[in-house]
């Protein structure tokens, strides 16, 4: 096996590209640990920017055929980005499940009627 460690980003991008996992794979050791300090220092919450790093790095190898990545580090850094927006977005959506449920309570017991609309509104924000 290759000593993938001194390749430059490019080369490990190309790599990535030809769904080569050990190119995956040094990547991930190279970024891993900066990325989620970076995480973390934004969330303050390690549980939570160890998913948003951990949802980087699947979308990574998901999309690696069918993104051009120019700039490893910038492209990486802008996904922990629009994951702790994600993240962000979900919570609000989270506080107003949270208020919609305070509204729709009657004597304690939700209605079927609102936990069909919540049910629903999970299946879009999840999709």
């Amino acid at each position: 096996m290759n000593n993938l460690s001194s390749f430059t980003d490019h080369e490990l991008v190309v790599l990535l590209g030809r769904s080569d996992y050990a190119g995956f794979a040094e990547i991930f050791d190279r970024y891993h640990h900066l990325l989620l300090n970076h995480a973390y220092n934004k969330l303050r919450n390690k549980e939570e920017a160890n998913g948003v790093i951990q949802d980087v790095f699947i979308k990574l190898w998901h999309l690696r055929g069918e993104v051009d990545i120019q700039d490893l580090s910038g492209h990486l850094y802008a996904m922990v980005r629009d994951g702790i927006f994600s993240l962000f977005y979900q919570k609000q959506a989270d506080i107003g499940y949270d208020k919609a449920s305070d509204y729709f309570r009657s004597d304690g017991v939700l209605s079927d009627q609102f936990l069909k609309g919540k049910r629903q509104l999970n299946e879009i924000v999840d999709s």
